[in-house]
């Protein structure tokens, strides 16, 4: 109980408690009162007539998803229509059929549901609402080939782990230390069902208010969707691009000179996959129509390059949704920010899980990083902005570049980002039962439908080590108190040839920061699990440790006794999860969860805001990373603003009018606004 209570004082999670006990404790609970004729009752007048038409529309598409599961979606929607008008008649039996659908956590109807958001008239709603832009294309990223990186820095966590996604190599020329980057790797399989290949390109979206030099896609000016200047009508320029991961000018150049078409600066130039420059689909239809002198009457005039970048990851729960239904906002932020965004559709979990997204999305950013030029930018200011799940990668993003040594990013920007994705129960996560968009049947099935295989290993190990910085880190405030590490070690190496035993021992001895003692052993009774929490057949207790007052099994024998005359080191019933997986997955799981990144990680995150909803089954996300940065001594870069009365998604629904939405988006605009002037400030090697 003392234990609870004092975790309880220092954070908002609760891992001494499962988030299955308190689905046990609410499972006689009748859910259907949360969805009847009060629900929204707590957010503002017009967000709560808009939510209460997403439920009822919820509600009818729930029906008829289950009738024609297998029929055309427009067949669905009509069906849902008509069921959407019943419920609208009899509110309670609306409410019934959400509480059950809730309940029963479908991962295809919810994909299904929130997917409508993709449709064409939904998406072209975002292109009438949003600010008209100059430039709205999508474009394919070429993951064939690796992209090199060059390492400015020494990474925080010491030397690379040479079995991560990417790795090392030398430059003979300019003997300069280059990291190899994968759109995804080979290990993503262990997580990945049964005969999964990886995915070798990245699908992004660029957007910019402007027409930058680089961005246009051919040099004799292909003519635009639409007609520019002329009043009532879109701006926008929607190409669709295939660019190759060349990493510099020159080797585009080099490219272009071998293939003998597109031009320097151009989009075209890039290249398509492995054979070279490709042709837009725009060129290929005026060079099988002769029309390249009217081409030429509609050249944009382009403004100079743009020395910002915003790189974008878009929200919908790892499991649905693509930048083209986050136009909405887009648009409006590369109006205010007057910087292309390149917004990136990483690839859908279940059939994409963990980590597939989070190295599509690091993929992407080194590749915008070395190909500005055809984005518009010359990339001295670099942001990162999420929502939701978006905010999540931002992160990710983050945290791997500063591990692989390579420029990061000038600033970070989430919105109500996901930022522990462990089932464990916290107040804001169970008072979503009644959430309209995120419900926690629905936040439960986004979370395991994307990392279930890797939690279903490791969860306990990522609950091990929350609490352990929770209970560690606000106290060591004296500059000469030595803090506790838990990062890969500068000697760290793949155990996966080693024994369970031996991987053990090795990394037990890594832990080189924190309090030294002694433990004495002795033999036990062996009536009783291990108190560290071990699992396995070897988790039996078999001796005692006095030092630690608790029974201990064999493996941990081995730890604490092992040459303890010469190898003092220390041991904490706490970290014992974590010092048994290998340096490669204690990276995955901040991966997963940034919350849980090593403190030399934090300790050098880029600035960073975090725009939070104080109706959000994540806020306590936002409030808990926050905690820990400011406990790092990051107060005065690192910000966080809860929005009041607003649910989770809020960004998609900002145009109802609503004023604490538009205050919450303009402020999050102007905080971006602020990360790119302040990174012209920051000297790019």
């Amino acid at each position: 109980a003392g234990e609870v209570e004092e975790e309880a004082g220092r954070s908002l999670f609760m891992d001494s408690i499962t988030m299955q006990d308190v689905e046990d404790r609410l499972r006689h609970l009748d859910l259907s009162v949360l969805y009847g004729e009060v629900h929204g009752y707590q957010y503002p007048a017009r967000l709560k007539h808009f939510l209460r038409v997403i439920l009822l529309a919820a509600a009818g598409y729930s029906r008829s998803f289950q009738e024609h599961a297998d029929d055309n979606v427009y067949r669905q929607l009509a069906s849902a229509y008509l069921h959407g008008v019943k419920f609208l008649m009899k509110p309670v039996k609306k409410s019934e059929r959400l509480a059950q659908q809730f309940r029963e956590g479908d991962i295809k109807f919810v994909k299904a549901f929130w997917n409508l958001t993709e449709l064409p008239v939904a998406t072209r709603f975002g292109a009438v609402v949003g600010a008209a832009v100059e430039v709205c294309r999508k474009i394919t990223i070429d993951g064939s080939k690796d992209i090199k990186m060059p390492q400015i820095h020494t990474p925080p966590t010491a030397q690379h782990d040479p079995t991560s996604p990417s790795h090392y190599t030398a430059h003979d020329s300019a003997r300069q230390v280059m990291v190899s980057i994968k759109p995804t790797d080979q290990e993503c399989k262990a997580y990945c069902p049964e005969g999964y290949k990886p995915p070798l390109s990245v699908d992004a979206r660029l957007i910019s208010y402007r027409t930058f030099q680089g961005q246009q896609h051919n040099e004799s000016g292909v003519p635009p969707r639409g007609t520019c200047g002329h009043a009532g009508e879109s701006r926008e320029s929607l190409a669709s691009a295939h660019l190759s991961s060349a990493n510099t000018p020159q080797q585009q150049q080099q490219q272009q000179h071998t293939s003998g078409k597109g031009a320097p600066g151009s989009a075209a130039a890039g290249g398509g996959g492995t054979g070279g420059a490709a042709k837009t689909r725009f060129q290929e239809t005026l060079g099988a129509m002769n029309m390249a002198s009217m081409a030429d009457r509609w050249k944009v005039k382009a403004a100079p390059m743009s020395p910002f970048l915003v790189v974008h990851f878009h929200g919908g729960g790892f499991i649905a949704q693509s930048s083209a239904s986050h136009e909405v906002y887009l648009r409006d932020w590369a109006k205010a920010l007057d910087a292309p965004i390149l917004s990136v559709d990483y690839d859908l979990a279940p059939e994409h899980p963990f980590p597939v997204a989070a190295d599509q999305c690091f993929f992407a950013y080194c590749w915008a990083i070395q190909n500005a030029h055809v984005l518009g930018s010359t990339a001295r200011s670099v942001i990162c902005v999420g929502d939701s799940a978006g905010g999540n990668l931002a992160a990710v993003v983050a945290l791997r570049a500063l591990e692989e040594g390579i420029q990061a990013p000038d600033g970070v920007m989430m919105i109500y980002p996901a930022l522990y994705l462990h089932m464990t129960p916290c107040a804001s996560r169970v008072l979503s039962l009644m959430d309209p968009l995120l419900p926690l049947g629905t936040l439960q099935l986004c979370m395991t439908s994307y990392a279930h295989r890797f939690q279903a290993q490791h969860g306990a190990v990522t609950a091990a080590l929350h609490k352990h910085f929770t209970l560690t880190e606000p106290r060591h405030t004296h500059p000469s108190a030595p803090a506790p590490s838990l990062s890969t070690p500068s000697h760290a190496h793949d155990d996966s040839s080693l024994t369970h035993e031996e991987a053990a021992a090795g990394r037990c001895l890594h832990l080189q920061h924190l309090h030294l003692q002694t433990h004495q052993i002795s033999p036990g009774t062996g009536d009783e699990q291990c108190a560290n929490g071990c699992d396995g057949v070897d988790a039996i207790a078999t001796h005692w440790c006095s030092t630690c007052n608790a029974a201990i099994c064999s493996v941990c024998v081995m730890m604490h006794g092992r040459q303890k005359t010469t190898r003092e080191h220390a041991l904490s019933p706490l970290l014992l999860r974590a010092q048994h997986v290998s340096a490669r997955t204690r990276r995955r799981i901040h991966h997963l969860s940034p919350l849980v990144a090593p403190r030399e990680l934090l300790e050098k995150f880029p600035s960073c805001a975090i725009m939070g909803s104080e109706l959000d089954p994540l806020l306590d996300d936002s409030v808990m990373f926050t905690r820990r940065l400011h406990s790092l001594g990051r107060s005065d870069d690192v910000k966080l603003k809860v929005a009041p009365l607003l649910p989770h998604g809020w960004l998609n629904m900002y145009f109802t009018g609503d004023p604490a939405s538009l205050s919450a988006s303009v402020q999050a605009t102007s905080w971006m606004k602020m990360m790119l002037h302040n990174g012209l400030a920051t000297p790019h090697p």
